[in-house]
C-alpha cells in the first residue's frame, strides 16, 4: 500500500454503515469537501444531525440487500465499509469496487482494504500521517503524541519550509527551467546563509536571500 494524498472535494463517497466507525470517517471526509451518503439500517446521533443539517445524507437500509448497495457503488467514487461481523457482504462490497474501478476503504478488514485514512495532525505547515496497517490505531495515535513532542519548539521547521516554497514559486515566475531549479534547491536547502535566517526565526530576511541568492546566478 503506497502513501498518496487526494483531494477529495465534490467526491461521492459512500458510507455503509452508520455507528461509531462510520461516524468516525464522516466526519474526518466531510472537513475535505467530500459528497457524502450514508446507508445503514441505524444512524448515530451525530449522523442524523448531520442530516438534518444538509450536511450529508442518509438513506435507510440493508447493507445486504445488494441490489440496493450495488445501484449506489456505481454512483459513487469512494466506498467506505464500516459494519463488521459480515465477512461475505465484505467480500462482495470489494468484489464490486474492484468490478466497477471504485476506491475503497474496508474499515473492519485492514487486509482487504484498497485504501486507508490514517490518523494525522498538522505540524508547523506540515500534514503528519501515522499508518499501523491495522494493527492498532491507538499506538498510531500515541506515535503521533510522540512525534508532536519531539517537535516542540521548532519553529524553524516551518520557516525552512515557506522559505523554500518561496523559493519556488519565484523561480517558477522566473521561468527558470526545471534542471535548474532541482539543482537550486538543493544549494539552498543546505546553504549557511539561509540557514541563518532560518535559525533566528527571520522568515521575511529568509525570502529576501533566496530571492537575491537566484538572481545572482542567473
Amino acid at each position: 500500500m503506497i502513501p498518496i494524498y487526494m483531494d477529495i472535494s465534490g467526491y461521492k463517497v459512500l458510507v455503509l454503515g452508520g455507528g461509531y466507525e462510520a461516524t468516525k470517517k464522516v466526519g474526518r471526509l466531510i472537513r475535505h469537501g467530500a459528497d457524502i451518503t450514508v446507508y445503514s439500517l441505524d444512524f448515530s446521533d451525530r449522523l442524523i444531525e448531520l442530516a438534518d443539517k444538509g450536511i450529508i445524507r442518509i438513506i435507510k437500509g440493508d447493507v445486504r440487500d445488494f441490489d440496493v448497495v450495488s445501484q449506489l457503488i456505481l454512483q459513487c467514487d469512494l466506498i467506505v465499509y464500516t459494519v463488521p461481523g459480515y465477512r461475505d457482504v465484505e467480500s462482495w462490497v470489494v468484489n464490486m469496487c474492484k468490478k466497477y474501478k471504485k476506491i475503497h476503504i474496508i474499515s473492519t478488514n485492514a487486509e482487504i482494504t484498497q485504501a486507508a485514512l490514517p490518523v494525522e495532525m498538522s505540524l508547523y505547515g506540515l500534514r503528519i500521517t501515522v499508518f499501523s496497517g491495522g494493527k492498532s490505531t491507538l499506538v498510531a495515535m500515541k506515535t503521533l503524541d510522540l512525534i508532536k513532542e519531539c517537535l516542540r519548539g521548532r519553529n524553524d521547521i516551518e520557516i525552512l519550509l515557506e522559505a523554500m516554497y518561496f523559493l519556488k514559486v519565484y523561480m517558477k515566475s522566473k521561468q527558470i527551467p526545471y534542471k535548474s531549479r532541482m539543482r537550486i534547491y538543493r544549494e539552498i536547502f543546505r546553504d549557511e546563509g539561509l540557514l541563518q535566517y532560518v535559525e533566528r526565526g527571520d522568515l521575511e530576511g529568509a525570502k529576501k536571500y533566496v530571492r537575491n541568492y537566484v538572481d545572482s546566478i542567473r
